[in-house]
């Protein structure tokens, strides 16, 4: 009996998981690009995977199942559709912040999640819309 083999699950430069987690090639922060945006978590990122499809989620459970811990799709086939989920993810994260009571742990201002909502389809625009690729000004090295 032939057992099925998972394939390998490397990034595009080769490089294997860290402790069953791989980490991104290329990443966005919204408080190092809006100074007014105070929580340091507000990121987006994505993994170009070895195979050539993308992921926005590192464990490698997840990348080989195809889906992250909620059911929701995590590899993808380019970088643009890949980008907008991590960004459809991050705006979803903000809107359940802002939800939450003052004074919660992770709660978020309306104002404050205004801020990163806007970042995120900024970021989207900018990386999707055939313009400078943030790994393009740093001579092509991705992050």
């Amino acid at each position: 009996m032939t057992e099925a083999r998972t394939p390998r699950i490397a990034n595009f430069r080769g490089v294997l998981p860290c402790n069953n987690f791989l980490y991104p090639t290329e990443s966005w922060n919204a408080q190092h690009e809006v100074p007014e945006v105070k929580f340091h978590d507000w990121r987006m990122f994505v993994i170009h995977l070895e195979d050539g499809r993308w992921a926005t989620n590192g464990f490698v459970w997840n990348i080989a199942a195809g889906v992250d811990q909620h059911g929701d799709p995590c590899v993808f086939p380019n970088r643009s559709k890949a980008i907008r989920a991590s960004a459809a993810a991050l705006v979803a994260r903000a809107r359940y912040r802002m939800g939450l009571e003052p004074g919660m742990t992770y709660h978020a201002s309306s104002e404050q999640g205004a801020l990163v909502i806007d970042w995120a389809r900024r970021v989207v625009e900018r990386e999707t819309k055939g313009r400078t690729r943030q790994m393009d000004l740093f001579g092509g090295v991705a992050a």
